[in-house]
């Protein structure tokens, strides 16, 4: 088999193993309420379990790297989907919300795995002229994952209560497993003596400016969705009204159409436009983007439909 088939195969594979693990942390959205009565637990609670998933992410996401750079990236990602397997299996089972919470946070770890070694492997596969490309079409499967996940969770649950998402995920897991047993992946990068210690790689100037820079961009990227959300939603439902009458189904049909295209075309775009200009100026660029298309937006005849509207 050519090198480059094989080396799409492994990306395949990983595309496949991070879309399983985004599912597994977003097929429990639309169940969370049904675990709450049946445990008789808080919202907050609830709240609680759903985001102890990345406590075991935190802890485990480095030592897991560190692992793989030494073992190879093959049987960490196997002891991952294993991991993800049973603790789905577990969470299906579960009688008690203290098991509730030991399943979620071994999901976590599984997640800390299948990302940092999936990650890490086409990082060994393609140099730096190919990298950023092939990260963009793993995390475009990602957020396909993503975006199918809750609706994925919502549908199972309504067809077989609340154990079938569970199930088919782990199902969904072992099936990947199997898959990975038989990839054939590069001989491990170097053996202990050639790593360099963990401390060493956080002190790096550049590795401490790129993790200072994605904590910020991900704080600030969260208040920037969450503004515009609500009126979003709103002046979609509005424009429609205006150009077809009350079809609220197809307004909000076409906003998660646009949602989707972004989500899917956004990671591939940015590893595309990375191999061209290089992270910094990537970022540098990312913000006037922004701003131009919002003032281009908004002077595109938005204020009178609205008006109209009213």
């Amino acid at each position: 088999m050519p090198m480059r088939t094989a080396r799409g195969l492994l990306v395949a594979l990983v595309t496949l193993a991070v879309s399983v693990d985004i599912i597994a942390y977003s097929i429990a959205v639309p169940v969370l309420p049904d675990i709450g009565r049946q445990f008789g637990a808080s919202p907050g609670t609830i709240g609680l379990l759903f985001a102890s998933f990345g406590v075991t992410l935190f802890l485990a996401s480095i030592p897991m790297g560190a692992i793989s750079d030494r073992a190879g990236r093959k049987r960490p990602m196997i002891a991952g989907l294993a991991a993800l397997a049973i603790s789905t299996v577990a969470f299906a089972f579960a009688d008690r919300l203290l098991w509730l919470f030991a399943a979620r946070l071994v999901q976590g770890a599984a997640d800390a795995v299948t990302w940092v070694v999936g990650l890490a492997l086409v990082a060994d596969l393609y140099g730096p002229g190919e990298r950023g490309r092939m990260t963009g079409v793993v995390m475009s499967g990602a957020s396909f994952s993503y975006m199918i996940g809750p609706s994925v969770g919502g549908w199972l649950y309504d067809i077989g209560g609340l154990r079938l998402p569970f199930l088919v995920l782990a199902a969904l897991s072992a099936i990947t497993l199997v898959a990975w047993l038989f990839a054939d992946l590069p001989n491990p990068a170097g053996h202990d003596d050639d790593q360099p210690p963990i401390r060493d790689v956080m002190r790096a100037p550049d590795v401490a400016r790129c993790v200072a820079l994605v904590i910020v961009l991900f704080a600030v990227q969260a208040a920037a969705i969450s503004l515009p959300l609500t009126p979003s939603l709103a002046y979609m439902v509005d424009a429609v009204s205006q150009a077809r009458g009350e079809s609220h189904g197809i307004a909000y049909g076409v906003y998660n159409v646009a949602w989707a295209i972004g989500l899917l075309a956004g990671p591939a775009i940015g590893g595309y436009v990375y191999e061209l200009l290089g992270f910094s100026h990537l970022i540098l660029a990312w913000a006037p983007a922004v701003i131009v298309t919002t003032v281009v937006i908004a002077r595109s005849g938005g204020n009178a439909v609205v008006a109209a509207a009213r």
